[in-house]
């Protein structure tokens, strides 16, 4: 491991530990597609449901009160944002992207089926508003707009190539998004700074463990398409033979099997 300058991981403790333990001249790179993952999970998507139980309540108040139509008005809210998983952890380029491939197969369903001679009513339905809705959740909802800004600030920041103005950047994320009054935010913040030079790192060493996770991926399709083996010797050779190919393909002087 002496030819080894950084290894790139996620923010689990666990590998940070053992990596150090055992290498300490090792520099730790957190991976910052994980970082924005972690992200995702503990700030925006513990806030969503955070404010969905606290909108629930407040329905259940109302309702209790005879104030009927304006519990309906927070129970509509409520479910709106219960449903909004996927607007709130995808970027707006995502969303706009989704949108307009959506409408275009709408378009082309309606078109067929008038070819065919059905009710184009019928067909064409998907999903054409996430970009106006997202908009609507967030205007409706100031802590996750906060939330949502701050994420989309602190990718922009993990892009930086210089570490130093990388550090002074997340400094000043750090203390502006601690004050805003978010519990979730405030405690990212903190876990920003204590992981501080595993993040800044990245700027001077700038690898990935895309790779990693993709053959892991790989792995796990593997076991569940077949529904797990028996033999784990077997799956071992499987694996290998699917990750080789090239290489075989290559000894025996054949074509290049197609990706």
């Amino acid at each position: 491991m002496s030819h080894v300058k950084a290894v790139s991981m996620d923010m689990n403790t666990n590998y940070s530990v053992a990596l150090k333990e055992s290498y300490p001249d090792i520099a730790v790179v957190y991976d910052g597609f994980h970082v924005i993952q972690w992200y995702n999970s503990q700030v925006i998507d513990a806030l969503r449901r955070s404010e969905a139980r606290r909108l629930k309540k407040k329905a259940e108040e109302l309702s209790k009160e005879g104030r009927k139509e304006e519990a309906d008005d927070i129970e509509a809210e409520r479910r709106l944002l219960f449903s909004s998983r996927f607007l709130l952890l995808s970027n707006e380029r995502t969303l706009e992207a989704k949108d307009r491939l959506n409408k275009d197969l709408n378009r082309k369903a309606k078109e067929e089926a008038v070819k065919d001679g059905r009710d184009p009513d019928g067909v064409g339905k998907r999903r054409e508003d996430n970009t106006s809705s997202r908009k609507a959740i967030l205007n409706a909802n100031m802590n996750l707009q906060n939330a949502v800004r701050a994420r989309e600030e602190l990718s922009d920041i993990l892009k930086l190539p210089s570490s130093s103005l990388m550090r002074d950047r997340l400094n000043e994320w750090s203390a502006k998004y601690s004050s805003v009054g978010v519990s979730q935010l405030t405690r990212f913040a903190s876990t920003i700074r204590n992981r501080m030079k595993g993040i800044v790192t990245r700027a001077d060493s700038p690898i990935s463990s895309g790779r990693i996770e993709g053959v892991n991926g790989f792995i796990k399709g593997l076991r569940r398409n077949a529904f797990g083996y028996r033999d784990s010797g077997c799956f071992v050779l499987l694996f290998w033979a699917h990750t080789h190919r090239r290489k075989r393909y290559r000894s025996k002087g054949g074509a290049q099997p197609r990706q």
